[in-house]
């Protein structure tokens, strides 16, 4: 009789269980597991209803161990959610600084090459002493000590010629002091650049994007490379437009 009782509880048991997903977890009882729990001794010393009890007890147990992991899984999967999205926001926030108006400048921006202390002679023609004494700082690199030369030589109402003036231009770029330099830049393309007119039109290009002045350098970055396959930096050009279309 006893053995019956306990068989009678155990498919009770069982058939609780089945009603619950939580029956093919790790954490489900088996038939051995009941039998373990429903002991000869418990059947004489329970009655129906407190057995019925128990039975119902470890039934809430369950379920609300299910609950927990139910709310695990959600915190689990919002905690992947937001690292995704921080991830790709962090991305994003690197990307648009590596390609930053005045890191693309500093990528690209070298001092012209000075044409005019070679060997064959071709000297740039000067005023004085004092400009001659700047283009020689300039072509040694010494970019401070040429822009105090070519300042000194503002001062005493020189007049630059073009060249000069690029290189003037040039050397303000390279301390740093980009606002004057594109004054100087822009005058001379309104000039028609002369001997430097595309160099003109690359570094003031830059010049812009330094500033930030982004629109004015896609401009006439894109006029330039449209209206010309044979532009001394054109496949730079080329590059420099691409970088501003990923920010």
């Amino acid at each position: 009789m006893i053995e019956k009782k306990r068989n009678i509880i155990i498919r009770y048991l069982k058939s609780l269980l089945e009603t619950h997903e939580h029956a093919k977890s790790q954490h489900s009882l088996n038939e051995e597991d009941l039998a373990d729990l429903i002991t000869d001794e418990s059947i004489r010393s329970l009655g129906r209803s407190e057995l019925r009890q128990k039975m119902h007890a470890i039934h809430n147990d369950m379920i609300a161990r299910e609950k927990r992991r139910d709310r695990l899984k959600w915190i689990l999967l919002l905690v992947a959610v937001f690292i995704g999205v921080g991830g790709f926001l962090l991305i994003k926030s690197i990307g648009s600084k590596t390609d930053a108006p005045a890191n693309i400048y500093a990528a690209y921006f070298e001092p012209y090459p000075s044409l005019f202390e070679q060997k064959n002679g071709n000297e740039a023609p000067v005023d004085s002493s004092i400009l001659s004494q700047a283009m020689k700082a300039y072509a040694n690199g010494q970019y401070k000590l040429a822009n105090e030369a070519f300042q000194i030589a503002e001062n005493q109402g020189i007049d630059f010629n073009q060249p000069q003036r690029f290189y003037r231009a040039m050397s303000l770029m390279s301390i740093n002091q980009t606002e004057k330099a594109i004054e100087i830049l822009l005058s001379l393309k309104n000039e028609g650049g002369g001997p430097f007119e595309e160099q003109v039109v690359w570094f003031l290009s830059l010049a812009y994007l330094k500033t930030n002045q982004v629109d004015k350098a896609k401009q006439m970055l894109r006029a330039t490379v449209d209206s010309t396959v044979s532009h001394f930096n054109r496949k730079e050009m080329v590059e420099v437009l691409e970088r501003l279309s990923l920010n």
